[in-house]
């Protein structure tokens, strides 16, 4: 199934830079098409969902010296109080698109997510 997202892109300078991610891109497995603007600092990228997706983006994005922004965002878990309940929110908040890493600490009972904000908004994290 063809999907589109979009990805917040850091570190280009000049139109150069968008050419050379979007080259990589549009040679990656699954990607339909690619396209990235300078101006925007935005990678729109069409794809079929069976064989790639934002994470193997990202690492393209990343093998080529760049990066795809990240926002954090610090919840209180009620409940959570043991390794075994943390593994359980990590898992289940990495399963949501645009979630890139869930740091769950039992003793504090905090999540730290790291995410897309093109993708996800916090109320999609919080009210997964």
């Amino acid at each position: 199934m063809s999907k589109k997202i979009t990805l917040n892109i850091q570190g280009m300078h000049c139109a150069s830079c968008a050419t050379i991610i979007e080259r990589a891109l549009k040679k990656s497995k699954g990607v339909n098409n690619a396209i990235v603007n300078f101006a925007t600092k935005k990678a729109s990228v069409e794809y079929d969902e069976a064989l790639t997706g934002p994470k193997d983006f990202e690492l393209v994005i990343e093998s080529k010296g760049y990066s795809v922004s990240k926002s954090e965002l610090t919840l209180h878990v009620d409940g959570m109080s043991s390794e075994h309940c943390a593994g359980i929110v990590k898992n289940t908040l990495m399963k949501l698109q645009g979630v890139s890493q869930v740091k769950a600490n039992p003793i504090d009972g905090k999540a730290v997510i790291s995410y897309d904000e093109s993708q996800l908004k916090i109320d999609d994290i919080i009210n997964f």
